[in-house]
Order: structure tokens, then C-alpha cells, then sequence
């Protein structure tokens, strides 16, 4: 399992770095994300199909955000085992505190159903509200005058979302799409 779940992160980095192909319609928008949302995308899939759901949620994707933003992408793709390969993956500065991280993944996965696994051989759909959220990250990375979609462009657009219970947990903690982009551009 260790050298499967590494295999399949290998190869993810070399295909999200190769963007020469030409991508169906649907996956415009996927080509402008910075290969960090690559990774939280990668994950958001994993993490879904573990718990069983039909499909990819705005849930999901906020987890994906949160563990991603921790430094925890490789830990969570092939477990806190020793000996695994290790890779330089880009650098940046943790939006959230730790404790707050923490909180908020032990919230939103205690409120998440789960069912019978599915393989990552398996396609799974996006939900709607998914969709959605990335079409605002993609309109927030814009109004930022960035060619790149970012992490943080995908929680702010995931915190302004009616419909996730992991959005509303976001807001009560004072994580809104404001207080997102606001720290993206360096403001106070």
C-alpha cells in the first residue's frame, strides 16, 4: 500500500507539472490551479473516496485546504510512516494556527457520513456546490491578478458557501472569504 499510495503521488506531480496537453473543456478551469491546489484536489479525492461518498464535497476540499495548509499533504497521503520517500513540495506560510486546524478537521470529520471505501481506480463525480466554489476561486484568483488558482483562493470561495457544514464551522470561527483574501494580499 505505502509504495502504491506513493507511486500514485509521483505520478500526480508529474502530470499536474506537464500542462502541454490539451484538457477537456471541463478542465479548463483545473489548468489554472497552482500545482499546491493540484495537491489539495489529489487529496480532496483520496480523503473523499476513503469515507465512502459519491462524491467530491466543498467538506471535502476544506479538509483537504486545512491539511494542506498545515504541511501535512505527504503525511496524509501515505500515512505518518517512516522510511517513505520524501519530496521538497513548495514552501509557504500556514493561514491557520495549528490549534485552530486542528479544531476545525476534528469538527468537520465528525459531521462527515462514511461508507464502504472506494478505489482510487474509481471516477467520482464533483458535487454542484464544488463546482461552483471553484469557479469562485477562479473569479477571486482573477480579481487578485493572478494566472494561478491558490489554496487560499479555494477556502475563501469554500467559506462564502451556504450549503457546507465545514463553510459554516469556517465562519463561526472567523474564517470568511473577507478575512481569506484579506490575509492573501498581506493586509492586516
Amino acid at each position: 500500500m505505502k509504495v502504491l499510495v506513493t507511486t500514485l503521488l509521483l505520478s500526480f506531480i508529474a502530470v499536474a507539472q506537464q500542462s502541454t496537453t490539451a484538457a477537456p473543456p471541463g478542465d479548463k478551469m483545473i489548468e489554472r490551479f497552482s500545482l499546491r491546489s493540484k495537491q489539495v484536489l489529489f487529496l480532496t479525492r483520496l480523503k473523499t473516496g476513503e469515507r465512502g461518498a459519491p462524491s467530491l464535497s466543498v467538506d471535502d476540499l476544506i479538509v483537504s485546504v486545512i491539511v494542506e495548509d498545515q504541511g501535512k499533504f505527504l503525511e496524509a497521503m501515505s500515512g505518518p510512516q517512516s522510511g517513505s520517500p520524501q519530496m521538497v513540495l513548495p514552501a509557504h506560510k500556514a493561514f491557520l494556527d495549528s490549534a485552530t486546524a486542528d479544531n476545525l478537521l476534528q469538527k468537520i470529520e465528525a459531521l462527515q457520513e462514511h461508507a464502504p471505501p472506494k478505489p482510487m481506480n474509481v471516477d467520482m463525480t464533483v458535487s454542484d456546490e464544488l463546482q461552483r466554489v471553484f469557479q469562485d476561486a477562479t473569479k477571486l484568483a482573477d480579481e487578485s491578478h493572478r494566472q494561478e488558482v491558490e489554496p487560499l483562493h479555494l477556502l475563501a470561495a469554500a467559506a462564502a458557501d451556504e450549503s457546507a457544514n465545514g463553510a459554516e464551522l469556517l465562519r463561526e470561527a472567523g474564517i470568511t472569504k473577507a478575512a481569506v483574501m484579506k490575509a492573501f494580499h498581506g493586509e492586516k
